[in-house]
């Protein structure tokens, strides 16, 4: 079992329980955040240590190498990872598309009245979406710069 699965189980843990003890510590509005935070890091954290005191066991030491060189295998292959590039690219543009639709409708709704505010969420909405360009485009140059180099 790598050492990384668990520090990654203890970060788990860690910020969980932090949220857990704010949560239960303070007395605000927020509290059902810290709460939801609390479960969504010990959930995990719980299983993530559930599956290294597993794994760790002598009698299941083979089973777990062969499923991690399987892995290593699959993450490997040239046609599932261009298979993996056309799902990131066409997901980004289904994300795009989705974000230019809801400020159109917001749009709509602000015109007749019918949400108040919709202005602000409109603006937000097109920071998000400059956002998710300008991001997409720094993180291909990157990569275009870091595998043509």
């Amino acid at each position: 079992m790598k050492r990384n699965h668990w520090l990654i189980a203890a970060a788990y843990l860690l910020a969980g329980a932090a949220a857990l003890t704010a949560a239960l510590l303070t007395e605000t509005k927020l509290d059902g955040i810290f709460f939801g935070l609390a479960g969504a890091g010990l959930g995990p954290g719980l299983v993530l240590l559930g599956q290294c005191f597993y794994r760790r066991k002598p009698e299941r030491a083979q089973a777990y190498e062969e499923e991690q060189e399987l892995q290593r295998i699959d993450r490997e292959d040239e046609f599932k990872e261009m298979l993996r590039g056309k799902a990131a690219r066409q997901l980004c543009s289904f994300h795009l598309l989705v974000t230019v639709l809801a400020m159109v409708v917001f749009t709509i709704l602000g015109s007749f009245e019918l949400v108040e505010g919709s202005r602000t969420v409109v603006l937000y909405l097109g920071g998000y979406l400059a956002l998710q360009l300008v991001a997409a485009t720094v993180v291909y140059d990157r990569l275009l710069k870091k595998y043509t180099e």
